[in-house]
């Protein structure tokens, strides 16, 4: 059959109860209200903790609750929340005498809370409890929006703004009628105090200016107790309207008071606050941003000086600041709209803290990792704190936007900070190097070998900075040309090939083809320290280095003999200084030469003459540093033939041995195998040469 009325009320409660998310509600009126003026009574559901309310939940637009008096009359008993969370209604006592309370009991909420109710009279110092009361009096202040208006609630202000204009009304509940009437007319003093709720107390100096007649700064009071004010002159019309503004060079959540004792015409003294309210900062400045532990040497060498100011680079070419990855500091400070620091940030029972984000400005296309310790700072003092751990962990230049760590500053939502001006350039930290031999286990010395060489940032765990690139990928060319050096200080000769141009590093990786020459073709086998440094002052000392073993070879042919009808096989070998002696380099498998690198000269038969005989000769390929160049048989077959032979290890088409009548060859660009020979040089510079003979026998030897 049909549901009743209360088995549906009955289901539609049971399913709001199981709305989940709020963690309490709060009911909030004026501790004290004027018999003639009805006062504002809001209940608020809480999504977080804090209280007053900082968090409000928003799922309950249509949920309803239920308010009872003990007193006077509800505008509404059952209220419905909006969709901020909040409802409300008024309460009415027009008969109260002074000194009669008034209490409003919350219950019946459809969508049930984790925790329990709280009062909050005034809007601040909450407790807990379901009922919130009102003393009455017959005279007072209320501060209005507009003349003769109702009670205002104080919206949110920022620091350092003067205020919009309101009304105080002085008011005294007619005997006769229960209306309201003027309580003052004319010139007045009024006494008026400044309540820090939160942060509990104020701030050093009177930094409310409330402006009447005149401005004037009025008195500060903590949370516990207001004590202290300050006569303010006010001037009131026939109605008791007095207009006033204030202008709060602070931040927190503060109530303001005003009083005024009993004298003359006044039978009695008249009292009166306003809501608590927020002022929130106008925003939050970066600055002071400097090198963390430039005597440490953790900042960059030789752009700029102590302290280790940021230079703010504007381009690829301006002054370096920091190693990437390396500590930096940063002051925030929360401000005013005049600029000035609010001191009271940062104070609040829960002390509002800040986060740093990075964005970056050059290379527009490069990686833009986030800030490291984003929210490293140390307590505020003075309305500003300053972190020294901050890092970026890239190459370029950033700046830095400062803001609210929750993103709330008490329930009034985020403050939006000033985006520094530029920061940087950083630049790597170090280098890692790596070399590969060029002939397996080692290089000969004059040998180019392969370097690779990697910009890295200073964090921990080091890894590579992308936008350290000069290939065109990003625009703007951070990079900068790389010298590759002696680390190890050998001493011995020197390094050739040594510098990498800014435009062949790509993602922060960059390959060079050094050498390192022997000045002596005597010098025993050594070991190349390959160090890289840039003009930023950016090294690999102390970091990974190649070391690269070098031996100072040279290629031997050997004599060769045999028949004349067959092919002729020419011993050659490679070899190496040891200190003492040249030895077998069997370590050398990876030299070759093509046939055309092997030069074939000045054809003689066995008696001496020119002959018209031929011969051809294969290319080489040494294996344990051995090898064999195979000659064919000459041509016409038969026939007796002497030839001389050379290698050609240069790159020009003439060889270097020392029969200057040899044919043009193909260099086979292998001069670190080239040697001294006597016979025609002073120097290291000649080509390996030999003869061979078709139809010559060895001698007798019985």
């Amino acid at each position: 059959g049909a549901l009743s009325a209360l088995e549906i009320q009955s289901l539609t409660t049971s399913t709001h109860a199981c709305t989940s998310g709020i963690d309490h509600y709060e009911i909030s009126l004026p501790s004290t209200g004027l018999s003639c003026l009805a006062s504002s009574v809001t209940v608020t559901a809480c999504a977080n903790s804090s209280s007053p309310c900082t968090n409000k939940a928003t799922t309950l637009a249509g949920y309803e609750a239920t308010l009872g008096t003990s007193a006077g009359a509800l505008a509404g008993t059952v209220l419905s929340f909006d969709a901020m969370g909040v409802a409300s209604t008024t309460l009415s006592h027009a008969s109260a005498a002074t000194g009669a309370v008034a209490t409003v009991t919350l219950s019946g909420e459809q969508a049930l809370a984790t925790n329990a109710r709280k009062c909050c009279p005034n809007g601040s110092s909450c407790a807990a409890g379901s009922s919130c009361s009102i003393s009455y009096t017959a005279a007072g202040f209320i501060i209005a929006s507009v003349v003769n208006g109702a009670a205002a609630t104080l919206p949110t202000q920022t620091a350092g703004s003067t205020s919009a204009s309101y009304v105080l009304r002085a008011v005294k509940t007619n005997t006769t009628t229960q209306a309201c009437e003027a309580a003052l007319t004319g010139a007045n003093s009024v006494n008026w105090a400044t309540q820090c709720n939160n942060p509990t107390s104020c701030s050093a100096g009177n930094r409310l200016t409330l402006t009447g007649s005149s401005a004037v700064a009025i008195a500060g009071n903590p949370s516990s107790a207001v004590t202290s004010s300050t006569a303010v002159p006010m001037t009131f019309d026939a109605n008791g309207n007095a207009p006033f503004s204030f202008n709060y060079a602070d931040v927190g959540q503060i109530t303001l008071h005003a009083s005024k004792a009993a004298s003359g015409a006044l039978a009695g003294p008249l009292a009166g606050n306003s809501n608590a309210f927020v002022v929130r900062p106008a925003g939050l400045a970066v600055s002071a941003i400097r090198c963390s532990n430039y005597a440490a040497g953790d900042c960059a060498t030789g752009a700029i000086a102590s302290p280790g100011n940021n230079p703010a680079a504007s381009a690829a070419s301006g002054s370096a600041f920091m190693p990437a990855g390396k500590a930096f500091s940063a002051t925030v400070t929360a401000l005013d709209s005049g600029g000035n620091a609010t001191p009271n940030f940062g104070q609040e029972i829960s002390p509002k803290t800040v986060r740093l984000a990075a964005t970056l400005v050059q290379p527009s296309g490069g990686a833009a990792p986030a800030l490291n310790n984003a929210t490293s700072f140390g307590a505020f003092s003075g309305g500003a704190a300053t972190g020294s751990s901050f890092n970026w962990p890239e190459v370029g230049i950033i700046s830095l936007s400062p803001s609210l760590t929750d993103s709330d500053y008490l329930g009034t939502g985020n403050v939006a900070g000033t985006a520094s001006g530029n920061v940087g350039r950083f630049i790597p930290h170090h280098f890692d190097v790596a070399a590969s031999p060029a002939c397996g286990s080692f290089s000969y010395a004059g040998q180019a070998f392969s370097a690779t060489v990697t910009a890295r940032n200073g964090l921990g765990s080091p890894t590579t900075t992308v936008n350290y690139d000069g290939s065109g990928a990003l625009g703007a060319v951070f990079a900068k040309a790389l010298t590759l050096s002696d680390g190890g200080a050998l001493g011995l000769g020197s390094l050739a090939g040594n510098s990498i141009a800014a435009a062949a590093f790509s993602a922060g990786v960059a390959a060079g083809s050094p050498s390192y020459s022997f000045t002596s073709k005597s010098t025993a086998p050594q070991t190349l320290l390959l160090r890289a440094s840039d003009a930023d002052g950016a090294s690999s000392a102390g970091y990974t280095e190649a070391s690269m073993p070098l031996r100072s070879g040279r290629l031997r042919l050997s004599n060769a003999f045999g028949n004349a009808r067959a092919a002729l096989q020419v011993a050659a070998v490679a070899e190496y200084w040891s200190a003492n002696a040249w030895v077998l380099n069997s370590a050398d498998s990876c030299t070759s030469l093509a046939a055309g690198s092997v030069v074939l000269s000045n054809p003689r038969t066995s008696g001496g003459a020119a002959s018209s005989a031929a011969s051809s000769a294969s290319g080489l390929s040494l294996s344990s540093g051995s090898g064999l160049i195979t000659l064919a048989a000459p041509s016409p077959a038969g026939s007796s033939l002497s030839l001389d032979l050379a290698l050609n290890l240069g790159s020009s088409a003439s060889d270097q041995s020392c029969n200057a009548s040899h044919p043009a060859s193909t260099g086979a660009a292998k001069p670190w195998l080239r040697a001294l020979n006597g016979n025609c040089a002073a120097t290291a510079d000649r080509d390996p040469a030999a003869r061979a003979s078709f139809g010559v026998y060895s001698a007798e030897t019985r």
